[in-house]
Order: C-alpha cells, then sequence, then structure tokens
C-alpha cells in the first residue's frame, strides 16, 4: 500500500494465489472498500473518532506496557 497525503490510498498485488471467487469478490473488493473509505467526506464518517463512535473502557492492564480494553460503539 502507498499512501498519498492527505486521502488517498494505492495498493498493489505483488502475488495472488487461492481460490479465485474468494479472491475477486471479498478479498479486491476489501481494498477498494479501503480506498473509497480513505475519500473525503467518507473518511470523516468512518474515522475512529469520538465525533463517531462512543468508547467506554472495559478493562486495564498495568505491566511494563499498558493496555487498555475499549468498547467502540458507531453512533447513529
Amino acid at each position: 500500500m502507498t499512501y498519498h497525503w492527505p486521502d488517498r490510498k494505492e495498493f498493489t498485488i505483488l502475488s495472488e494465489g487461492g481460490s479465485k471467487v474468494l479472491r475477486d469478490h471479498v478479498l479486491r473488493r476489501l481494498l477498494e472498500a479501503e480506498q473509497e473509505a480513505a475519500n473525503g467526506e467518507l473518511r470523516e464518517r468512518t474515522a475512529i473518532h469520538p465525533r463517531n463512535y462512543d468508547f467506554q473502557l472495559l478493562n486495564y492492564f498495568e505491566t511494563p506496557r499498558d493496555y487498555y480494553v475499549l468498547e467502540a460503539k458507531p453512533q447513529d
């Protein structure tokens, strides 16, 4: 993937294998959706940000590195 600031992603497939149906109907569509989500208004509406999601702290682990477990629910 190459990211072009501020709102464009470009994917390059280096190799493929496995089910053609899976590649064409699932994986390629996933890449297309990622490209669309990087653009303008859709990027703003899908960003992981308090204006789009309600967050709740579910757990916290204090170790050499602190870990937070959050629940993120999309806002209506």
